[in-house]
């Protein structure tokens, strides 16, 4: 037969454990979301200082598309700025 200590820790860790993996997984999500911003903001940088341009070839004419990029990748950090300004509103810190 287990002990009353052992049983209480046993039920408290069962009760606990789903709480600490989704816990571990909104942070790693937390940690994904800063790196994707600072990986987009990067990309930003580097297209509107004209070190990249994007171009869609159409034909023989090849399009640039790179201003459209840019505003894809703005509206993407502002999204990410949200989640993560969500998240640190809630008091959580990862």
């Amino acid at each position: 037969m287990q002990s009353p200590a052992l049983s209480s820790l046993a039920k408290l860790t069962a009760k606990h454990y789903p709480v600490a993996m989704a816990n571990d997984e909104l942070i790693n999500l937390v940690g994904w979301c800063r790196r994707e911003r600072d990986s987009l903001r990067m990309q930003q940088e580097m297209l509107q200082s004209g070190r990249f341009r994007i171009f869609n070839v159409e034909g023989t004419e090849h399009i640039d598309t790179t201003p459209d990029s840019i505003e894809r990748i703005k509206v993407n950090i502002a999204e990410l700025d949200l989640i993560l300004a969500d998240y640190q509103a809630r008091g959580v810190h990862g």
